[in-house]
């Protein structure tokens, strides 16, 4: 798992109030290139531990739009990490 990614999840569920974060706004936060954060985000949806949402788009920017992930066939603009809090407990493996 990335640390930073967690970490950034957190910052943003927390200042938000809301599970489903913007992928956009997640690889902001992280500072983790995109492209490695969707790959990481689709490893992880694999593996359960990420929910991808549509989102709505007609209020998401263009950037928005662009940084969606692709999921069974439809571009997804959030995410929720399902256990975030244990992943940081858990002193899981870095991606840097």
């Amino acid at each position: 798992m990335n640390a930073q990614i967690i970490l950034a999840y957190e910052r943003l569920y927390k200042s938000t109030g809301f599970p489903a974060v913007s992928i956009t706004a997640l690889s902001v936060e992280s500072g983790v290139a995109l492209e490695t954060l969707k790959d990481w985000l689709l490893l992880e949806h694999r593996n359960g531990n990420v929910v991808a949402a549509l989102g709505d788009w007609s209020l998401a920017t263009p950037q928005e739009r662009e940084h969606a992930v692709t999921v069974r066939g439809e571009k997804h603009l959030l995410v929720r990490l399902e256990s975030w809090s244990n992943w940081r407990m858990e002193g899981k493996e870095v991606i840097s």
